[in-house]
């Protein structure tokens, strides 16, 4: 059986990010223990996300899930306040932060800003290490988040794995050129175009060299023989290189089976003189828009409080630099840029991604007087974040509609389900004695951080643990739900769904959205958002949307049953629908068209699991 593969993505929001930590220590075991069940493919992050994903994806190459929580685990224990002069900054910072009753802009170009960064950076560090173990004040690093990192993270190696996978977007290029190359030497851009082919050649030659230094790096650092990268390399070669149209092949799959085994990783920022969003990449090289320490920094320079971080192509002297903001104002987190990885192969394209969200998706509007900054900082937040899922839910859509249409999908369009686990801002405030807002994601108490890690592993865990359950109450809703449903408010639900039986049968296909409830006293446990593809008596097709509320059988067990069922909306979508039936059940699980009664779809598209108490979801 094919294996679901998934990839991870952790969104941005400060110390807030300790969240995402607590859940990858959680997701990432299980994904490993499911052996070939579950396959990750991917992990992205934004700002204190794309640190988290840096970690996790780093410990992964390392060592597997067990090193790479304890990646995570160290740096947001060293990230925090230990120290008597550590504890006093934290403490007034959150204070004074606590007692402004207005929104306010720093810019770290003037005064004040710019002078107490330089202390902070560059002096307090210089004092710090003067002092030696005299100092009982504080660590010279604190304030610095390049070293804090570099301690976890040997960016040699993650650069010389980005020239390692540069060797595939080097054939490709050089492909291109060598199609143009037989054009009369007196065509437009020729010589350019010779010039760029011999370049090519030279790089693509050069490329393999990053395998001894990949190895040699490895044995510095220890990496384990369990460990995702030692894996990829164990019997890897260099092959003999030549340059016609198709000798580049072989060598072009043998970087490419290396890139299958390593899971991608995406860190999110802007470029703040064009505006456009970028996505550094640990398949490209640190030139052409790779993983580098700068990219990190890039993605968690936040406008108001750090300079923009500037980034120049090496090697070209000729290029003006680039300067990045943290991916907040662009892809909080990148989630698209999963579906156009350097690959470009559908097989590795992720069957579900899983966003770990920080900032809540609905409020209470009546707290919105006092509460303005927070809300609007949320906001946010979650724009970018539900502007990526849109875009996944449009290609979700177009693959449904040509199956309906009897027509072939893009060969590289694939159904893609997005899963939220969003923190539960109400327990971690209560646990950690606060009240949450945009000036607790500045925070770096070691409370705060505990709360938070617990917070990420308990709805982590939680989701693992409904995920499959709720993945086989809704893969039979079409079957399961008219006898399981039994309250009266779904009986006009139930009666409009046995109306699209007609000679063609009925079938689903569901998008499901979760609410996750982590208190088992709660009611409904989980609430399913779906749609439904379905043919009426009068061979219409009918795409209708719904949601369906989920609970818990209370002899603590995971099994699930259903509570209520209501449409939302209902699409008419052909009039003489002819949809594709499958070649075999494997159609079930990659979410292609199923036969079910006769014919119908059923695909789980989208997972959301938000915190107890959303007040967006309502309680029977």
């Amino acid at each position: 059986m094919a294996s679901t593969k998934i990839a991870i993505a952790c969104q941005g929001g400060g110390s807030h990010a300790a969240y995402a930590a607590g859940a990858l220590g959680a997701l990432l075991p299980a994904i490993e223990k499911s052996k070939s069940d579950l396959q990750l493919v991917g992990i992205s992050g934004t700002s204190g996300g794309a640190i988290c994903a840096l970690l996790a994806w780093y410990g992964m190459l390392k060592g597997g899930s067990d090193c790479a929580k304890g990646k995570l685990l160290d740096f947001w224990q060293a990230n925090c306040a230990q120290h008597p002069g550590e504890l006093l900054w934290n403490g007034s910072t959150m204070e004074i932060l606590k007692s402004l009753s207005y929104d306010f802009q720093f810019s770290p170009y003037v005064w004040p800003l710019r002078e107490t960064e330089t202390i902070l950076t560059q002096t307090w560090p210089a004092v710090a290490g003067a002092l030696g173990m005299f100092n009982p004040w504080g660590r010279g690093g604190y304030f610095q988040l390049g070293p804090l990192i570099e301690q976890s993270v040997d960016f040699r190696l993650v650069e010389a794995f980005g020239d390692f996978c540069g060797i595939a977007l080097d054939i490709s290029q050089w492909k291109q050129a060598d199609l143009l190359y037989g054009w009369s030497a007196q065509a437009t851009g020729h010589s350019q175009n010779q010039a760029l082919r011999m370049r090519l050649e030279g790089r693509i030659k050069a490329g393999p060299s990053a395998v001894k230094r990949i190895r040699e790096l490895m044995d510095q650092n220890k990496f384990a023989d369990a460990g995702l990268l030692r894996q990829a390399f164990a019997n890897w070669s260099v092959p003999d290189i030549e340059f016609d149209p198709q000798a580049p092949d072989t060598l072009l799959n043998k970087v490419k089976a290396v890139m299958k085994k390593i899971p991608q990783l995406l860190l999110g920022a802007v470029d703040v003189g064009n505006g456009e969003f970028t996505a550094f990449s640990s398949q490209k090289a640190a030139s052409e828009g790779g993983v580098s320490l700068k990219a990190v920094l890039a993605s968690a320079a936040l406008p108001w409080l750090f300079e923009a971080v500037e980034i120049k192509p090496e090697g070209a002297s000729n290029e003006k630099p680039s300067y990045y903001w943290d991916g907040l104002l662009s892809q909080n987190p990148p989630i698209k840029n999963f579906l156009s990885s350097p690959l470009d192969d559908p097989d590795q394209k992720p069957n579900q991604i899983w966003v770990l969200q920080i900032n809540p998706s609905s409020s209470d509007p009546s707290k919105l007087k006092e509460n303005i900054w927070d809300r609007r900082n949320e906001l946010a937040g979650n724009l970018s974040l539900n502007q990526e899922i849109s875009f996944i839910d449009t290609i979700n859509k177009r693959f449904a509609q040509r199956q309906v249409q009897g027509l072939a999908p893009n060969p590289k369009d694939k159904h893609v389900q997005v899963h939220r686990i969003v923190m539960d801002s109400e327990t971690v405030g209560a646990e950690a004695g606060i009240e949450l807002g945009a000036w607790s994601k500045s925070d770096r108490s070691v409370r705060l951080k505990n709360v938070l890690v617990r917070n990420g592993q308990r709805q982590a865990d939680y989701f693992m643990g409904m995920h499959g359950a709720i993945a086989g109450v809704c893969g039979n809703l079409h079957n399961d739900a008219y006898s399981a449903l039994d309250v009266p408010e779904a009986n006009a639900t139930l009666a409009a769904l046995r109306a699209m039986k007609g000679e063609s049968g009925d079938g689903l296909q569901l998008k499901i959205g979760e609410t996750f409830q982590p208190s088992q006293d709660k009611e409904p446990d989980t609430t399913v958002r779906w749609h439904a593809i379905g043919i009426t008596e009068r061979k219409q097709c009918l795409r209708v949307e719904g949601e369906t509320d989920l609970i818990r059988t209370r002899n603590g067990g995971s099994a699930l049953s259903v509570r209520d069922l209501r449409i939302t909306s209902v699409e008419l979508i052909s009039e003489t629908p002819s949809i594709r039936p499958p070649a075999d059940d494997n159609a079930r699980r990659t979410g292609a068209t199923v036969r079910g009664d006769g014919a119908g779809a059923k695909q789980i598209l989208s997972v959301e699991a938000l915190p107890a108490g959303d007040e967006s979801r309502p309680n029977p």
